[in-house]
């Protein structure tokens, strides 16, 4: 489902920008007042996104990685369009052959930048209770030693993932992860490890 808007970027799930991904994320050229919506209905149709300002494809010449210096290779491409069919991107076409392409859907890109999502491999998303005072103290030269004493440090967000249901687990974590997606991550890991006991770890995943 998706609601037509001109202020909206598109998070694509199950499509890539080589061919061999598994996500695309669209992108307003400003992030600032934008809106995200999910398509997830794109199987057994023909979907055409057409018009981008640029499509970041990160072509990778068939070697499905890149390293050190290649990683600031985005290899923009422009005046293309995207034509996906069955949740598989099928051709990169030329802005001038869109009209002799048909497709069951159209969305018009124009002032959009169509890139891959982003993966964020490493995050401990789910936990409960707040540190953040904790920030304001270390800045005023308390050491983490003094703040444990105290009652704060890692133990405080221990005791409050184990004083947590699941479903209180459940509501925090809800925003967080709304939040990576409003920010264009596709791809989420979270660990466990605030419960340190095999019941509350257990509980966190």
């Amino acid at each position: 489902e998706y609601q037509d808007t001109n202020h909206a970027q598109y998070i694509l799930t199950k499509l890539l920008a080589n061919k061999d991904s598994n996500s695309l994320f669209l992108n307003r050229s400003s992030l600032i007042n934008s809106s995200f919506i999910f398509i997830n209905n794109l199987k057994s149709m023909k979907t055409l996104f057409k018009n981008p300002s640029q499509i970041i494809t990160v072509n990778t010449n068939g070697k499905n990685l890149k390293r050190g210096f290649e990683l600031s290779d985005i290899n923009p491409l422009s005046d293309h369009s995207i034509l996906v069919e069955n949740g598989i991107i099928k051709d990169l076409i030329p802005n001038s052959s869109v009209s002799k392409t048909s497709a069951d859907k159209t969305f018009d890109l124009k002032d959009l930048i169509l890139l891959p999502g982003l993966v964020e491999c490493h995050t401990h998303s789910a936990f409960a209770g707040s540190r953040a005072n904790e920030f304001l103290m270390r800045l005023n030269g308390v050491s983490y030693e003094e703040i444990a004493k105290a009652g704060g440090g890692i133990i405080s967000t221990v005791k409050a993932v184990r004083n947590s249901s699941f479903e209180e687990l459940v509501r925090i974590l809800k925003p967080r992860i709304d939040y990576f997606i409003t920010l264009g991550v596709t791809t989420l890991e979270i660990k466990s490890g605030y419960g340190l006991s095999f019941y509350d770890e257990i509980k966190l995943l």
